[in-house]
């Protein structure tokens, strides 16, 4: 069976029970540091998982060089989403690619929209070009969403 991790240039799997560290289990090492979630035994995979209920929570990873992607990739998550009613800027972030996030500025990003537009569906946008889904996730549930 191949190896289906030699490839990746980021695995962050969340499931760190405590710390400020969020771990890169692919060989890049691109540990992360956790701002503003909560560890929670509540999980789909592994230990626990990070709880993103407030707007500045989020993990930051330093800029790395593994990071600048080309122009195809994968980006997928587990996600449990409580509601769509999100921050100021009306989107929850999923994965995004930039100093300060905004759909302009971000190199690459995949979020789930909020209460004002296209309530709950997800969107990936890359070099200024965005696809928004027509579905949603479902709401109080784990779901499995990815980008390719």
């Amino acid at each position: 069976m191949p190896d289906i991790t030699s490839n990746l240039v980021g695995w962050w799997k969340l499931d760190e029970t405590g710390g400020s560290s969020a771990a890169d289990s692919s060989a890049s090492g691109n540990a992360g540091t956790v701002t503003g979630a909560v560890f929670t035994t509540f999980s789909k995979v592994g230990l626990g998982s990070l709880l993103f209920n407030v707007s500045n929570a989020r993990v930051v990873i330093a800029s790395a060089a593994a990071l600048e992607l080309p122009q195809t990739l994968t980006i997928s998550s587990w996600v449990f989403p409580f509601t769509f009613t999100v921050g100021a800027f009306g989107y929850a972030a999923i994965f995004t690619r930039s100093v300060l996030f905004s759909q302009a500025a971000a190199k690459y990003a995949f979020y789930c929209f909020g209460q004002f537009d296209n309530e709950g569906q997800l969107s990936f946008s890359m070099n200024g070009t965005s696809v928004i889904s027509s579905i949603a996730p479902t709401l109080n549930v784990w779901n499995h969403v990815a980008v390719v």
